[in-house]
């Protein structure tokens, strides 16, 4: 289903999630030097047909998770994404993940919401895509609401 990927293989990763990136981050350098770090972790899903992300963890609490799927095989299989991020939860001891996604991403903001996530606000103006500012909304998922 999915596997942590080592630091050397992400650069693989980078050629299929940089379209889905925020201006700022849409080079390899500036990516590996915001992600690639001891407070993130890569899992590759599927057959390469996805990425799990995270970001800014900080172990027994948090982090910010960054879901990018481009096979479509993929994108309806909720259930598996969530025992993905039920192992998260479990591996890092974590109680709360959080994502930020464009809100002009609506299958995104769809796919947050299938697998648990729930929307506590907009961020306005806040990211550039297309060198266009867009409003960017903020998911959070805590421990105790997996399975509710």
């Amino acid at each position: 289903m999915y596997r942590i990927l080592a630091p050397e293989l992400v650069k693989k990763t980078f050629e299929k999630i940089k379209k889905y990136l925020p201006d700022v981050v849409r080079n390899p350098e500036t990516f590996a030097a915001r992600y690639v770090s001891s407070s993130s972790m890569f899992f590759e899903i599927g057959d390469f047909g996805g990425v799990f992300w995270l970001s800014n963890i900080v172990l027994g609490h948090k982090a910010v998770i960054h879901i990018v799927l481009w096979d479509d095989a993929l994108k309806g299989r909720y259930i598996e994404a969530k025992d993905v991020v039920r192992d998260i939860f479990r591996l890092l001891n974590l109680q709360r993940l959080e994502t930020l996604i464009p809100t002009m991403n609506k299958r995104a903001c769809g796919y947050a919401e299938k697998i648990g996530f729930t929307l506590e606000g907009i961020l306005r103006r806040f990211d550039r895509y297309d060198e266009q500012l867009a409003n960017v909304a903020v998911y959070s998922l805590l421990k105790e609401e997996l399975d509710g």
